[in-house]
């Protein structure tokens, strides 16, 4: 449960600061709560809270997060699903052709419920953490960490990097 709390810690840090930047909830247009946000006490499962968390944190590891820390290109970012767009987190939510199944059963629901359309301004309220019943957020952070679980899985598959003698 350590991990858990320093999560919290790190959360509740992130969004009492009031500047935008790049790993701040503010940066996906959500305002900083003035208690510690719910999904810590909704989410029990420690990688759906982890993967919540960073979607929250706007540091979930898409390749346009992946790709400001390495220093890549834009155009070394773009999503293995051939649509031709960057892989930011609103395009693995709402659009990205990898992920339509678990979409189907986890986000599109949602969307439905809150009557809102499949748009990047939407995926704010889904991470918002403001909903009464924490179906939302449980069935969000449930498709995050199917997304993270796979990426993970995906990159220990890739052979290691050799490096470049000039």
């Amino acid at each position: 449960m350590d991990t858990l709390k320093k999560l919290k810690e790190l959360d509740w840090a992130s969004t009492v600061v009031r500047a935008r930047r790049t790993c701040s909830s503010l940066a996906l247009g959500l305002p900083p709560p003035e208690k510690l946000p719910d999904f810590h006490s909704i989410l029990s499962i420690p990688s759906h809270c982890r993967a919540f968390l960073l979607a929250r944190l706007n540091a979930f590891p898409a390749m346009v997060t992946l790709g400001r820390f390495k220093g890549l290109p834009y155009s070394d970012r773009l999503c293995p699903c051939n649509l031709g767009e960057i892989e930011t987190l609103d395009h693995l939510m709402l659009r990205c052709s990898h992920w339509n199944q678990d979409r189907e059963a986890y986000i599109t629901p949602m969307l439905i419920k809150l009557n809102l359309p499949p748009h990047p301004w939407g995926l704010s309220i889904l991470l918002c953490d403001t909903h009464a019943d924490g179906l939302i957020t449980s069935n969000v952070a449930r498709f995050l960490a199917k997304v993270a679980a796979h990426k993970k899985e995906d990159k220990k598959a890739l052979p290691p990097q050799t490096l470049k003698i000039i």
